[in-house]
C-alpha cells in the first residue's frame, strides 16, 4: 500500500481508518503531509505507539479479510506469535452510514472468550466471552488487540486470500491465461479467483495451513463450473501428491468435496491444470476427520 495522506484533507475519523489499515496491513509509514501545519489529532494518531507496534509486528503478516457483510468488512491477522492466542481484528466501514458491527470468535479462530485492547485509544476494555461488536461510523475503522485462551483451527480459506503464481495487471487475462480477482456479489467474501489453468504455472494454493495434529480432513471446494462438459483439476495435499478431482456440470456454484492428508505443522494445498481451465473458486474449507 501506498504514500499515507493523514493529515491532508480528510476527515479526522478517515485519517484514522487510512493509518489504522496501514498499521494492520504492515505497509511502510510514510508521512505524507506538511508537518509544519499538521493538526493535533493527526499528529497524536501517527505516534500512537499501539499501531505503529502493530504495523512493526516482528511477524510482517498482511491481515486478510475474514467476514465481508453489506459494505463492511472484518480483517483479521496474527500478531506476535504464528497460530497463537493473540491476534489483531480491524473492522472497516467503507459507507457513508454508521453501522453497528460484529463478529464470532470462532470465526477469528479463538476461543475461551478473549482480553480486548482497543488500539486506537491505547487502553484494554475488557474482555469478550464469544462475541466481539462495535459501533462504527461512516468510513471509519476500528481495530482491536485479541489475546485469547484458545486458538483453533482455521475452517474458511477465502480464494482471494490465496497466492496466484501468475497473477499479473499489465495485461488481458483472458489472452494471456492468468488467474485474477473478479468480484462477485453472490461469493462469501464478494470474490471469486478466475482464469485459471492452461498452463503449469496458472495455478491456486493456499499456503500456512496449519494443523497441530496432522491427519485427514474433509475438503470443500465452493466452484463454478464454465464448461457444459464439467471440469478436472489436480490437486495437492503434499508437493509429491497431486491427484485428478473430476468436477460435474452443474447449473450455478456447487460444492465439491474431497479427503486430503495433513501433516502436523505447515501445509499447502494446490490446485492446476496444464491442460484446460479450472472452475472459478469462491473459498475452500477444511475440517478435521475426527
Amino acid at each position: 500500500m501506498d504514500m499515507l495522506e493523514v493529515g491532508r484533507s480528510m476527515s479526522s475519523e478517515e485519517d484514522k481508518t487510512h493509518f489504522g489499515i496501514w498499521c494492520i496491513m504492515s505497509s511502510p509509514l510514510l508521512i505524507g503531509c506538511d508537518m509544519t501545519t499538521l493538526r493535533s489529532e493527526a499528529f497524536d494518531l501517527m505516534t500512537n505507539r499501539d499501531l505503529i507496534a502493530l504495523d512493526q509486528d516482528p511477524l510482517g503478516l498482511q491481515a486478510y479479510v475474514v467476514q465481508h457483510e453489506g459494505e463492511t468488512y472484518v480483517l483479521v491477522k496474527d500478531i506476535e506469535e504464528r497460530f497463537g492466542t493473540v491476534r489483531a481484528v480491524a473492522f472497516y466501514n467503507p459507507a457513508d452510514e454508521p453501522c453497528h458491527m460484529g463478529i464470532d470468535l470462532k470465526d477469528l479462530d479463538l476461543a475461551g472468550g478473549a482480553a480486548v485492547r482497543d488500539l486506537f485509544e491505547r487502553k484494554d476494555i475488557g474482555n469478550v466471552t464469544d462475541r466481539l461488536e462495535a459501533d462504527v461510523p461512516a468510513h471509519g475503522a476500528r481495530i482491536y488487540r485479541l489475546a485469547a485462551k484458545q486458538r483453533l483451527e482455521r475452517v474458511r480459506y477465502e480464494a482471494e486470500t490465496a497466492w496466484l503464481s501468475d497473477y499479473q495487471e499489465l495485461y488481458n487475462n483472458q489472452a494471456f491465461k492468468t488467474a485474477t480477482y473478479t468480484p462477485v456479489p453472490e461469493c462469501s467474501g464478494g470474490m471469486a479467483v478466475t482464469q485459471l489453468g492452461f498452463k503449469p504455472t496458472n495455478d491456486i494454493q493456499w499456503r500456512d495451513i496449519w494443523s497441530p495434529k496432522g491427519g485427514e480432513y474433509k475438503l470443500t471446494l465452493r466452484c463454478l463450473t464454465n464448461e457444459p462438459r464439467g471440469g478436472i483439476i489436480y490437486l495437492s495435499d503434499n508437493p509429491d501428491n497431486a491427484r485428478q478431482v473430476r468436477i460435474a456440470a452443474a447449473d450455478g456454484w456447487q460444492d465439491v468435496e474431497v479427503t486430503v492428508n495433513l501433516k502436523p505443522g505447515l501445509n499447502t494445498i494446490r490446485i492446476a491444470n496444464d491442460r484446460s481451465g479450472i472452475p472459478d473458486i469462491d473459498y475452500m474449507e477444511l475440517q478435521p476427520m475426527r
